[in-house]
């Protein structure tokens, strides 16, 4: 278990805390609190630290890997590709259709 919590620790690193997106965060922690404050009734001995730990590192580093994500962002590109590829298709068939009609009149 501690190899994973310092695994995680170098993803929160690598990922960074920018943009910090606090709202998100605190959403995450509070249904990790949840999550803890329901299995901690049922653990025994080391795991009555260590799960709540590792709930955290792991509650951070989703939090980091999801406020990195730009979905605005990415769905404004993807949107302008699409209308690129649409562009593009709908020349292809204009240009076939006028072959077939310059076809038709020979």
């Amino acid at each position: 278990m501690l190899a994973f919590i310092i695994g995680h620790v170098h993803y929160i690193l690598a990922f960074g805390f920018k943009p910090l997106n606090l709202p998100l965060g605190l959403f995450l922690y509070f249904l990790a609190s949840m999550v803890v404050l329901y299995l901690l009734p049922d653990l025994h001995s080391i795991f009555v630290v260590g799960v709540p730990i590792y709930i955290l590192v792991i509650t951070t580093m989703l939090w980091r890997a999801i406020a990195r994500v730009q979905f605005f962002e990415v769905l404004i590109m993807s949107s302008y590709y699409a209308a690129q590829v649409g562009i593009a298709l709908s020349v292809v068939d204009a240009k076939a259709t006028l072959k077939v009609n310059e076809n038709k009149k020979e």
